[in-house]
Formats: C-alpha cells, structure tokens, sequence
C-alpha cells in the first residue's frame, strides 16, 4: 500500500537532491530498484536518466498503518555511478574499504545522512 506521504528521493547532482511523493512519481510502495526521469524543458525532451535505489524504509504496511509522525522514503543515485563504483570494487578490492569510509563521511555530513554497505554489491 502507498501512503500519501511516501517518497522518492533523487540525487542529480549538480541539480540538487529533489524529494517527489511516489504517488507524483507514479510508483507504488514498495519502490522499485530502477527508475527512469525524462528531464524536459517543456514539451521538448532534455534527456533521460535512469536511478538505482541504494536504500529505502524497512517500515511494513501494517508498522506504516499505525504511524501518524512517520513517512517512508526510498533513496536513488543515478545508475551510472553505481556501475563506476561496483567496478572499481571488482577491480581493486581495497576501494571497498575506501568507500565506506567516504560513506561514513557523508553520514557526517549534514545534507546526506547516509551509509552504502559497497561491500554487499
């Protein structure tokens, strides 16, 4: 079931970090692993990106039901730094350890609070 106040969260960059309900993004809860975004300006078709889920809320349907100060969020980077980073991982084993400490550093950081297991990929 997706609840009103469900989300997606897009990194883009150098455009910001953009929070879309799943319901304007046309998706139900659970959110699915990739996502698309068509940027248009206008009727005219800028480009297409495409997302790669790397985290969302463990929170149940029955858990969500009884929630009233409590939304679900679903966390998307853009699919082509996710296929650099499993690279490098495949190509030198000590990057993982590298981009958890980065990761770790990121959680620190204010505006992203986030963790990325890199090791799990």
């Amino acid at each position: 079931m997706t609840y009103e106040d469900d989300y997606c969260q897009f990194d883009f960059g150098e455009l910001g970090i953009k929070r879309i309900t799943c319901k304007d993004v046309g998706v139900d809860w659970p959110p699915p692993t990739c996502i698309s975004v068509q940027i248009m300006d206008g009727k005219k078709l800028m480009r297409t990106i495409d997302f790669e889920c790397i985290n969302h809320s463990q929170i149940t349907d029955e858990q969500r039901a009884g929630m009233t100060h409590v939304c679900r969020g679903a966390e998307y980077v853009r699919a082509e730094y996710v296929r650099q980073a499993e690279q490098l991982v495949r190509e030198n084993p000590r990057a993982a350890e590298s981009l958890a400490r980065i990761s770790e550093a990121l959680e620190r950081t204010p505006q992203r609070r986030r963790r990325h297991d890199w090791s799990k990929r």
